[in-house]
């Protein structure tokens, strides 16, 4: 059973080995009692390292230490992050018991046995931060900016500094250019030539009315800037704890410019629909940078600049003589969580949903053992997809159907390419993420794959040979495989042209997805971040790599992977359960039949020519069409608006809620693909109900993967009638 908690000295907890994990007085007293203000953060920090100490998760903290914080007065998105401060550092030996807290004075005192030096230390722990080497700068770094950071109709603030009489800089006068024209110029002069200012030129981090350089005048609110060099002895603070600070934060962050100078500056996107709603989440930013030396307070207006990347810059002594010559460079785009939203999401699910997750998975899992999920309802094996699965059980396999059918689905959608999309709140192409889950052996995972690889391979030979690959292991390696083409100067100073790569499809086939999760778990690993880009269908994906730094235009990603429960249980951290990678993908559960132990080979291109001749037509028709949007007919479109009213009302609980909170786009993409499948651009109700069986079995199987009891209602069709199983 979970562990028990209680407060004050009578806390105690028994860890997965049973063995007990002793917190002293001082922190049982400081979970009891509230703490007065100009102790509290030192105390929060204190008790957050004793229990990292004794042996507890991170979450386990949280869950106990959170509401502490909240008693005090922080927030509790400030609270976890002072907690995460704690545990980013080394495990030490706990305070012996022994010791008093005494509301009345700071941790650093609070003590006997030498306690108050260990809060002095502590103290300085909240400030210690691990280097990060800095990335090389990004080549055309302004361009880049202005394409990341502002959208198409938007308007670019720049402004040339000049300089008061007292040295200080005047940045009166800039110029407000839209985006499409400051893009066209940059494609034939470079950002100097179209600004020459030695003294520096600075761009404002949102965009502007026309002419506009107040916060009232601007016209969206998507940024904050960060900055800090200077410690609270007048020390620089080195760049590369700098990045590091910026790097750990958690924040969704834009952009990272280098300064040429002393500091970094870091865009933290904000999203926000007005300026009373930045100025709250300006705030939270504020909260958790405010622990570090050297944070400047005077960078929260909306309207501010920053220094513009690719500008070369004179750096002057007091007396004004020229010290050297600098640059403003380009360090880094999109780190972390991609909008304030992701962000927000993950920092949600925290004190009861987290705690839940971390305790109670670890012994639920292994102590319950719920029923495999009821197959997948007949009305998934619509169409050409029926008949392939008929053909593959009809000679024989083991292989479970579910398995064989998602994977098709998504090999094929890939195989289709980027140019059918459907809008509707969003973009959506037909690329899409399905990880199968099944014990090894009895799961038939590989067995499923490979009965339906020799027919993809004879459907589409150079997409089958070239795009589908394995090894996943980061954002960069992701973004290389289906990069632009480019000119990269060698430090030789040696041009070597990179073709790039033309045919941006590619199929993620990971038979160890387990290994895939234990790498995007790494520190500084952008593999998560971009596999989650990619499945929103971004038309640009950026990797920013010390060594090379990549751009992809147009990219279409898909992912099949195979992971063991117990796996998966495992190595899905909570991270990626709450930020929005683990709900865009279709969780199957697949168990063989162990009746074939050779399974016969289907000769598809002589035996079903027909077949196989209109699956090749189909994906030639789609690949030589130009871009092309996909309708509902108008019973389709009923049944469409009726699902998606039903969706809404509906409300999961536990564990999975927030994997499964993506269903509505699953479900419109899948019903894209069994569009496609019948040669159609036009949505019909029969493509709507097959996707609704395949996302029904999903959420099934998302239920027992992660330990939860399913849901008793039986699944329904668009006018709520029972499916069924296949086959009858």
């Amino acid at each position: 059973m979970p562990p028990t908690y209680t407060t004050g000295t009578g806390f105690s907890h028994q860890d997965e080995n049973n063995l007990e994990r002793q917190l002293p007085p001082i922190t049982l007293e400081y979970l009891a009692h509230p703490v007065a203000k100009g102790g509290r953060d030192n105390a929060l920090f204190a008790a957050a390292c004793q229990f990292r100490d004794t042996g507890y998760s991170q979450a386990e903290a949280e869950a106990q230490l959170i509401p502490c914080g909240v008693r005090d007065g922080f927030t509790e998105a400030y609270s976890r992050r002072k907690i995460k401060s704690a545990y980013s550092q080394a495990a030490r030996d706990p305070i012996a018991n022994g010791g008093t807290f005494s509301q009345d004075t700071a941790p650093s005192s609070s003590c006997s046995n030498g306690a108050g030096k260990r809060g002095e230390k502590a103290k300085k722990e909240a400030d210690a931060v691990k280097p990060e080497p800095l990335p090389q700068p990004i080549a055309d770094g302004a361009r880049k900016l202005i394409e990341h950071c502002f959208s198409e109709k938007e308007r670019v603030s720049i402004c040339i500094a000049g300089r008061y009489p007292n040295g200080e800089l005047d940045l009166r006068g800039g110029k407000t250019t839209p985006r499409k024209q400051l893009l066209k110029e940059l494609q034939t002069k470079s950002i100097e030539q179209i600004y020459p200012g030695k003294g520096g030129v600075f761009i404002r981090i949102n965009p502007m009315q026309m002419n506009g350089d107040t916060d009232a005048e601007v016209t969206n609110h998507r940024f904050t800037l960060v900055e800090f060099d200077e410690d609270r002895n007048g020390k620089l603070i080195p760049k590369e704890i700098q990045f590091a600070t910026l790097k750990n934060s958690g924040f969704p962050i834009g952009a990272v410019v280098d300064s040429g100078k002393r500091s970094l500056q870091g865009w933290i996107r904000l999203d926000a629909k007005d300026q009373n709603e930045f100025d709250q989440r300006r705030k939270e930013v504020e909260e958790y940078f405010s622990q570090f030396a050297g944070f400047d307070p005077k960078t929260k207006n909306p309207s501010r600049y920053s220094r513009l990347p690719g500008i070369t810059r004179d750096l002057y002594d007091e007396n004004g003589h020229l010290i050297r010559t600098t640059r403003q460079e380009l360090l880094a785009l999109s780190i972390g969580p991609v909008s304030w939203a992701e962000y927000e999401s993950a920092q949600r699910l925290t004190d009861k949903d987290l705690e839940r997750i971390t305790l109670e998975r670890r012994a639920y899992y292994e102590q319950t053992q719920l029923p495999m999920p009821a197959p997948m309802a007949k009305a998934a094996y619509y169409g050409k997809l029926g008949q392939i699965i008929d053909i593959i059980l009809t000679a024989g396999t083991d292989a479970p159907p579910e398995g064989m059918s998602v994977q098709f689905l998504v090999a094929f959608g890939n195989a289709i390419g980027r140019k059918p999309y459907r809008r509707q709140a969003g973009v959506h192409h037909l690329n899409e993420f399905c990880v199968l889950v099944g014990n090894s052996g009895s799961g038939c995972k590989g067995t499923s794959w490979n009965a339906i690889d020799g027919l993809l391979e004879l459907i589409d030979p150079t997409w089958h040979g070239n795009r589908i690959r394995d090894g996943l292991e980061s954002g960069e390696g992701v973004v290389f495989l289906v990069r632009d083409p480019r000119t990269k100067v060698t430090r030789g100073g040696k041009s070597v042209h990179d073709p790039g790569e033309p045919d941006k499809r590619l199929l993620f086939m990971e038979e160890e997805f387990g290994k895939t999760l234990a790498v995007s778990n790494r520190e500084g690993n952008t593999l998560s971040a971009v596999l989650r880009n990619s499945w929103d269908g971004k038309n640009i994906l950026w990797v920013s790599s010390k060594n090379d730094p990549q751009k992809a235009t147009g990219a279409y990603i898909s992912l099949i992977g195979h992971i063991t429960p117990k796996e998966l249980r495992r190595k899905l951290s909570d991270t990626d359960m709450t930020n929005g990678f683990a709900n865009r993908i279709l969780w199957i559960v697949v168990q063989g039949k162990a009746e074939q132990p050779l399974p016969p080979w289907i000769d598809w291109k002589n035996s079903h020519p027909q077949l196989l001749q209109e699956l090749k037509s189909i994906v030639a028709n789609f690949r030589s069409r130009p871009p092309s949007e996909m309708q509902w007919s108008q019973e389709a479109l009923k049944s469409w608006n009726q699902y998606f009213r039903d969706q809404k009302r509906r409300n999961f609980g536990g564990l999975i809620a927030p994997i499964v909170e993506r269903s509505v786009p699953h479900v419109l993409r899948l019903a894209m693909i069994y569009c496609i499948l019948d040669n159609s651009n036009l949505l019909q109700s029969e493509h709507l109900e097959a996707a609704l069986a395949v996302i029904d079995y999903a959420e099934r199987s998302a239920q027992w993967a992660f330990g939860q009891k399913p849901e008793t209602k039986m699944p329904t069709n668009c006018s709520g009638n029972w499916i069924g199983n296949p086959k009858g």
